[in-house]
């Protein structure tokens, strides 16, 4: 899977449940708890009875803060507005401060953080003319979390390293803790996580002073997580099980929900993904039940990535989805993580060749790229979706805007040079000439841009970046033909290749487990959970029925009665009828048995001479295909002379290399000997590896040959019908060597997978180009002169349907015989030259085996087209 890296930002499961840390838990409950609905009764009523205003304003603003923690921020700011009604009234400077707290208290609880910070400020003013010092510091506190809210941990520190001294000198155990609370939060965003526990550690047993359980829970949480972040998860797991012990009875809290995801991060570090999976799907639920949009964002984040692990891509889009939607409607998330998080749905769905709504999430990551270091990557990566999909032509526009704005903005991002090169490599000629990129340009663009991506990989030390860049440059110089530096690169991407494998072989061994573990279990409660729906369903029926049966039973009763007295009258008159009838059964099945005598003779005659007749028809189709294997078997040649070249070329290079090894052995220079006998070894590997390139070559061509298992999977259509295109014009080169036709490749680049079975087509295409070139090479050989045969193939996508058209300027097909060409054993070609069973079966596996069609049309002694339309 490619992994794409955007400018100051990392999305990944556990930087965004550090980011929501603090906005979902850690702070306005580490401040106040939450008020039960009894004590919010209670104050109302006091508000009834209050008459003074003071009073009353009092009362107000306590009802506000009472209803804000509770996430009731609408209620809050019913009541705030009529406190600040009512101060105004009263020019009271102190009711003042109360109203201005509460509704900074309640934006604060909304998310509203920069009204928030405006308002905290103004408060801390006047708590300043005051002197309100306690009430100061609080409010330094709140806005410190703020500052941590939006990223601006410097100023948060400075706020909680000012309340300190007035803190310790007062004995202010519950603001303290909160304070040490928030500086060990800020500890672990810096990735110092020594000093993150220490000042966590201190904040425990402030809070334990105070006896202040939210921020206790909070401190324990934070600590796990702390672990989590510096990869000591069995610490983690254990102060996770210390939690949740402390948690019995406060499962609505949302210190429960923090917690679950904490474990969750750690369960998925150490390959207990099974586990992982269950508390996510915990979260998800309460976090639907309190309609809490950022625990449920989490929760599918968490998800999202345990599948990506576990390489089920699918099921990680689906939550990446559900994850998108939630932080839509989170006001605090910034359009960069939209962004991201678009483009990760993307990366997911390219792994399953969902690539339309690749393209489209990858566009909305773009749209939503507010900055430019993030706009450039988010359209290198809607290039190279585009490329994945083989729409050049867009890959190639979004890539160049992609490097423009680079350059206008004096930026370096890594990877766009990369990705340009592999899409000029792959890309046909015209969608280069459209870009204004000469074809004979292309050799010389693909490796520079090649280049100048691997030394952007090689310079941020992203092994994963430098091995595809390996990969992607052998690739373009085996293209080449430059085999020497071919090699050198495969060898460097296959020695970083292992070296990472050897990382995650063990990680990838503990995913399989898992996800077999998990599926097997998912199965087994999607069994029992049917199990349960059909019994309750079969309960109901028979209650219905039941009931039914005794609503109308005394009916039943009533209706037998009249039915007996009637049936009576009629036994005597059927009793007479049936003596009747048996005469006349028994005269029938006479007759009827010297009928079945005779059709059962009949039958045997035919059924032996269905038999000698299948037998021979499957001895024909055996023989047609026999002849398919030969020409196939003709081709084969062709297909195996590029490895043979590379063995003859890589030969020459080791002779050349012994005869060096013996000059220095004889010069007594040991070092470069060993450096020509390592070479020496290097290319008898690539030898060898060419060797089963070949041996491959031929058990591939050889299964093509065979008969399939009758599955369809998805084929690459102009893939296989280029295959068979080369094999056919070898195979006929192959017995008459003085033949020669241009052949013309027209396949669109744009079409989808065909689900097919690739065997049986590749017969059906076989024997339509054998066609082709048979009738050209007929012409040639009756007219000759200055006549060229042509056989045109093109691949196209009409109204959903993949046509595959193969066109030659052969002898044609006279008008009288067109419409018997398909049948069986009717052929054209004089005798023993063929056996009139290829069009059939080819029509047959078309339209019977595909529900396809195939068509043709001919003029004779000009050309002929033959059109196979197959269902996307």
């Amino acid at each position: 899977m490619r992994t794409l890296v955007f400018y100051n930002m990392k999305l990944t499961v556990p930087a965004l449940s550090v980011l929501f840390s603090l906005i979902v838990f850690s702070l306005p409950q580490t401040f106040a708890q939450k008020r039960g609905q009894a004590e919010i009764d209670s104050l109302k009523n006091e508000l009834v009875k209050a008459r003074e205003d003071s009073t009353r304003l009092n009362l107000l603003c306590n009802i506000a803060n009472a209803y804000s923690p509770a996430g009731q921020v609408t209620l809050a700011m019913k009541y705030v507005n009529e406190a600040e009604a009512l101060s105004k009234r009263l020019n009271w400077k102190k009711g003042k401060f109360k109203w201005l707290y509460a509704s900074a208290v309640a934006n604060y609880y909304a998310a509203n953080i920069s009204v928030a910070i405006a308002r905290f400020e103004q408060v801390g003013a006047l708590a300043d003319t005051l002197h309100l010092e306690t009430q100061k510091h609080l409010i330094n506190s709140y806005i410190a979390s703020c500052f941590i809210g939006t990223g601006k941990y410097d100023e948060a520190l400075k706020r909680i390293e000012a309340n300190e001294p007035y803190l310790r000198k007062t004995r202010n155990n519950k603001i303290l803790a909160n304070d040490l609370l928030l500086k060990g939060g800020i500890y672990v965003k810096k990735a110092q996580y020594s000093e993150a526990i220490k000042y966590l550690n201190q904040a425990l047993g402030y809070a334990k002073a105070a006896k202040n359980l939210p921020v206790i829970f909070a401190i324990h949480l934070n600590i796990a997580e702390a672990y989590v972040m510096s990869k000591n998860y069995q610490k983690a797991l254990l102060i996770c099980s210390q939690t949740e012990k402390m948690l019995k009875g406060y499962e609505t809290w949302p210190q429960y929900t923090h917690f679950l995801a904490i474990r969750a991060m750690a369960n998925q570090a150490t390959g207990n993904y099974n586990k992982a999976i269950e508390d996510g799907l915990l979260i998800v639920k309460i976090g639907i039940a309190k309609s809490n949009q950022a625990e449920l964002m989490q929760a599918y984040m968490n998800l999202a990535g345990i599948y990506a692990k576990l390489k089920d891509y699918e099921k990680a889009a689906t939550n990446y989805k559900h994850a998108l939607t939630a932080a839509k409607k989170i006001k605090q998330v910034s359009a960069a993580y939209l962004s991201g998080l678009n483009a990760t749905i993307a990366q997911n769905l390219i792994e399953v060749e969902q690539y339309d709504q690749a393209v489209a999430y990858s566009k909305q990551a773009v749209t939503d790229a507010l900055d430019m270091p993030t706009k450039i990557n988010t359209l290198n990566a809607l290039a190279w979706t585009y490329y994945k999909a083989k729409n050049y032509e867009q890959a190639l526009i979004n890539i160049k805007e992609a490097a423009r704005l680079e350059t206008d903005n004096k930026l370096k991002i890594t990877g766009i040079y990369g990705t340009m090169g592999t899409i000029i490599r792959d890309a046909p000629d015209k969608t280069l000439l459209a870009a204004g990129i000469k074809p004979g340009e292309r050799d010389m663009l693909m490796i520079k841009y090649l280049n100048i991506g691997w030394n952007e990989s090689f310079e941020s030390g992203n092994a994963s970046s430098m091995e595809n860049a390996h990969r992607e440059l052998s690739l373009a110089y085996e293209k080449l033909h430059d085999y020497r530096a071919a090699f050198t690169h495969y060898k460097r991407y296959r020695d970083m290749a292992d070296s990472l494998d050897n990382i995650t072989k063990k990680t990838d061994t503990k995913q399989k487990i898992a996800r077999f573990e998990y599926e097997k279990r998912e199965d087994s409660l999607k069994y029992v959970q049917r199990l349960a729906t059909q019994r309750l369903n079969e309960q109901m029926k028979l209650q219905k029925a039941e009931i039914k049966s005794k609503k109308y039973q005394s009916y039943f009763y009533m209706g037998g009665l009249a039915t007996l007295v009637v049936l009576s009258g009629f036994i005597g008159l059927n009793y007479y009828n049936q003596r009747k009838a048996n005469v006349l059964i028994n005269q029938a099945n006479a007759d009827l048995n010297n009928k079945q005598e005779e059709i059962t003779a009949q039958r045997d005659q035919l059924a032996e001479a269905i038999t000698e007749l299948k037998a021979a028809q499957t001895q024909l189709v055996q023989s047609e295909k026999m002849a398919s294997l030969g020409e196939l078997t003709a081709g084969i040649a062709h297909e195996i002379q590029n490895p043979l070249n590379f063995v003859n070329n890589f030969s020459e290079v080791s002779t050349e290399m012994l005869t060096e090894l013996n000059d220095e052995l004889v010069k007594g220079d040991i070092a470069e000997a060993q450096y020509l006998a390592t070479e020496l070894k290097e290319a008898l590997e690539k030898i060898n590896y060419h060797g089963k390139r070949a041996d491959s070559i031929v058990k591939g061509m050889l299964e093509h040959s065979r008969a399939s298992n009758g599955q369809k999977e998805p084929t690459d259509i102009n893939k296989l019908t280029d295959e068979y295109l080369r094999l056919a014009y070898h195979g006929l080169r192959a017995k008459d060597k003085t033949f020669n036709a241009d052949l013309i490749t027209n396949f669109a680049d744009d079409l989808p997978m065909a689900n097919m079975i690739p065997q049986e087509m590749g017969r059906v295409m076989l024997n339509l180009f054998n066609n082709a070139f048979y009738a050209v090479h007929q012409k040639q050989k009756n007219i000759g002169g200055n006549y060229k045969p042509v056989v045109e193939v093109s691949t196209t996508l009409n109204n959903n349907l993949l046509q595959i058209i193969v066109k030659d300027n052969g002898t044609g097909i006279p008008d009288d015989i067109k419409d018997k060409i398909m049948q069986p054993f009717f052929t054209t070609k004089p005798t023993g030259q063929g056996t009139g069973l290829g069009l059939s079966l080819s029509y047959d596996v078309v339209v019977k085996v595909h529900g396809g069609k195939i068509a043709v049309d001919s003029i004779p002694g000009e050309q002929t087209t033959f059109i196979v339309s197959l269902p996307v």
